[in-house]
């Protein structure tokens, strides 16, 4: 890891309100304060009347309930460029390590947007990327795939990127021993089971590195602005993806979110309208992410947009999002021990509840 690297010059407070907690648990907000009392787990924000559950604290209540996190590979990836990938794997990422789960970020795209989303503007040799661990050496030294990794806090690592990643594909191309089925098995092994989530920024294009990331993910998530020319490189993107599956037999899922929607055009509504109709309507997901100008200031600050304003619109379709792809809510829910109808909250507890997390 570079000594150029101080996790302490990035602030990144990740957590969740009691609600949020409470809601996806499906009990009452008053029966998870008495588990959190029976549990010593103190989630008072200093000497206020608020309350925040921190990462640590979401792990170990859910691991007193007898609940896991699935050990899941994300490729966020679209043909087309412009459609928000690496500010929804920022967003999506983090929500993830505020829900508790042990998180690895990895830059694919030489633009290095999700790398600088974390206030790391690196230049090529500042820190090493993915082509580094390709060639095996950083700086005249012997490098492995853990020497990438950026801590930004416990949950939520980074392998960044930069502009030096452009030469990865020429470079991939020229290894005639190269498997690029394998390329990312080989290059992580056990390290997959050291987190819950690992999600891959991919570049927009259909190279040997988007392959290799295809072929290791369990989940390709296209993000598309309702717009024609976003929808128009569905088709390439599903077929590249279809070829994939016929001569490596992987078993990935492939999911469509509408991103930046905005209901107000009726442009808007009536390109989500059609797509809903067309072949893709099986693959695209329930939450779709509403447009907010909030998300991409944050992003230009090199802040967290988690950070940013609360009330941001996206932010609300970005944890729902989540919690869809990663199952997490049927997941818990359906191992969760039955809870009694009396635990379960009221529209006014709901309100009563919701008011006082804010």
């Amino acid at each position: 890891m570079s000594d150029a690297f101080n996790p302490e010059n990035f602030k990144l407070e990740l957590t969740v309100t009691p609600k949020d907690l409470a809601d996806l648990l499906r009990i009452t907000p008053q029966a998870l304060h008495k588990f959190l009392k029976e549990h010593d787990i103190d989630t008072k924000v200093g000497n206020t009347r608020f309350h925040k559950i921190r990462p640590h604290q979401v792990r170990k209540i859910i691991e007193i309930r007898g609940l896991s996190y699935p050990n899941m590979v994300i490729d966020l990836h679209n043909v087309k460029g412009g459609v928000g990938k690496s500010t929804c794997t920022h967003a999506l990422a983090t929500r993830a390590a505020a829900w508790g789960a042990k998180v690895l970020m990895v830059d694919l795209d030489q633009q290095a947007n999700l790398t600088s989303s974390f206030g790391i503007h690196g230049h090529p040799n500042q820190f090493p990327t993915i082509l580094d661990i390709h060639k095996g050496m950083f700086k005249g030294r012997e490098v492995q795939i853990r020497d990438a990794i950026l801590e930004l806090n416990d949950n939520l690592h980074l392998i960044p990127s930069n502009l030096g990643m452009a030469n990865i594909d020429t470079i991939m191309s020229m290894d005639s021993e190269l498997n690029v089925g394998a390329f990312f098995d080989l290059m992580f092994g056990t390290l997959r089971n050291e987190y819950d989530f690992i999600f891959f920024d991919s570049p927009p294009a259909l190279s040997k590195l988007t392959t290799a990331a295809h072929l290791y993910s369990d989940l390709i998530l296209m993000p598309v602005e309702p717009d024609k020319f976003s929808i128009d490189g569905l088709e390439l993107n599903f077929e590249t993806i279809f070829r994939l599956k016929q001569r490596f037999g992987t078993e990935s899922e492939t999911k469509i979110f509408i991103n930046k929607y905005d209901a107000r055009p009726k442009i808007d509504f009536l390109i989500a309208s059609e797509l809903a109709k067309t072949d893709y309507a099986e693959n695209m997901c329930e939450s779709a992410v509403r447009y907010a100008s909030g998300l991409k200031a944050a992003i230009a600050e090199g802040k967290c947009v988690w950070n940013a304003d609360k009330k941001n619109p996206a932010l609300e379709d970005l944890n729902s999002l989540f919690l869809e792809i990663s199952g997490l809510d049927e997941k818990w829910n359906s191992k969760a021990e039955t809870v009694d109808e009396t635990t379960r909250p009221t529209s006014s507890e709901a309100g009563r509840a919701e008011e006082a997390s804010l």
